[in-house]
């Protein structure tokens, strides 16, 4: 079931200035505060297709917010408690303690493949024209391109450290280099990439294994998919880079080593991140949003910040730059960061790879401006 919500939520708009003053860098600026308090706690958000839309989860909830009004024009239970969501232009995914929830894009409820714990879950347009939503549980990474419709599974390798921990990450992007569909997973000993351009024949193609992390948690490539971007569990951990170039190469069997690390705060919290190359968008708990730039991978350096009080997600518009900020506390914050009006790799001389998916024309050619 789902309900309307009419009511605009432009609370705290015109304090916009004044507030942005601050709580952020002087190269911020806040756009507006949606408190959705009465949704509940909000865990996670995606932009939708088209990204006028955006997509709230909550603890119990999700919430349909139009972007251009600041409106909720939607608002659905979901009866489970929920980890993440991801969306396609048809179909959106929660991932929660009891598998993957589906729902129309209008809220309807749909099956729910029966996964257990779902920690993670994305959404990938797929070089052969299909789009799979991957999930990230106790014991593997599941692609499916339905509710019913499993296509492919991965495993946690059987000889790694940890591997009882399963997976709490994942990521999918096409490499232009090798002209192949790559699965990135985050979990119990590490870090790891596969090969899904066949999604029934994935193939383990290197693995990260650091000793300063017994757990990935988050991960995404950069869109050249030469360097990882991780995040692990515990609470005084960087986030980490690793180049993964000598694995894929031969050059070494393994990459143990992060060529960078970058934190806000050696004491705060970071798991959830959006790379747009060269910045990375990171959602800190106690330190709000915060941006670095990662194009020396061996010396990322911070460029911009947002405070809020218990930032726990990030979402990023391609389109012009809009950063949504998600909040336990206080809801959802939309700012802008100067200088940064949009994103299309291909302006950055590498590939229109991201999280944000190309859905009518998909990633092949992400490297070719289109007539």
């Amino acid at each position: 079931m789902h309900r309307s919500i009419p009511c605009l939520l432009v609370a705290a708009v015109l304090a916009g200035p004044a507030l942005a003053q601050t709580q952020g860098s002087r190269n911020v600026t806040l756009d507006s505060h949606l408190p959705l308090r009465a949704q509940g706690a909000a865990v996670a958000a995606t932009f939708g297709a088209p990204d006028r839309l955006l997509y709230v989860a909550h603890e119990r909830a999700v919430s349909l917010i139009d972007i251009e009004s600041r409106q909720s024009v939607l608002h659905w239970s979901v009866p489970a408690q929920v980890s993440g969501l991801a969306a396609s232009p048809s179909l959106v995914a929660v991932a929660t303690d009891a598998g993957l929830h589906f729902f129309d894009n209008s809220g309807a409820a749909m099956d729910t493949a029966a996964l257990g714990e779902v920690r993670d879950v994305a959404a990938y347009r797929h070089s052969n024209g299909s789009v799979y939503f991957l999930a990230a549980t106790a014991s593997h990474i599941v692609m499916l391109a339905g509710p019913e419709k499993e296509v492919g599974r991965v495993a946690v390798p059987t000889d790694v450290p940890n591997r009882d921990n399963g997976f709490h990450g994942v990521y999918a992007a096409y490499d232009l280099g090798t002209e192949s569909d790559r699965l990135y997973a985050a979990g119990g000993g590490g870090y790891f990439v596969f090969d899904v351009t066949n999604p029934m024949e994935p193939a383990l193609l290197t693995w990260v294994n650091s000793a300063a992390v017994q757990v990935g948690v988050g991960i995404q490539a950069t869109p050249d998919a030469s360097h990882l971007v991780t995040s692990t569990g515990y609470r005084s951990a960087p986030i980490r880079i690793f180049d993964i170039r000598p694995a894929l190469d031969g050059t070494i069997s393994q990459v143990r080593t992060a060529a960078g690390a970058w934190t806000a705060d050696w004491r705060s919290h970071a798991e959830q991140f959006e790379v747009r190359w060269p910045y990375v968008f990171v959602a800190a708990q106690d330190q709000g949003m915060a941006v670095f730039n990662m194009r020396n991978a061996f010396e990322p350096y911070t460029t911009a910040w947002f405070r809020t009080p218990a930032a726990v997600d990030v979402a990023v518009r391609n389109s012009d730059g809009l950063v949504a900020v998600v909040d336990a506390e206080t809801g959802l914050w939309l700012v802008r960061v100067e200088d940064f009006r949009g994103w299309d790799g291909r302006g950055w001389g590498v590939g229109n790879i991201s999280s944000v998916q190309d859905w009518i024309n998909g990633p092949v050619g992400a490297d070719r401006w289109q007539p």
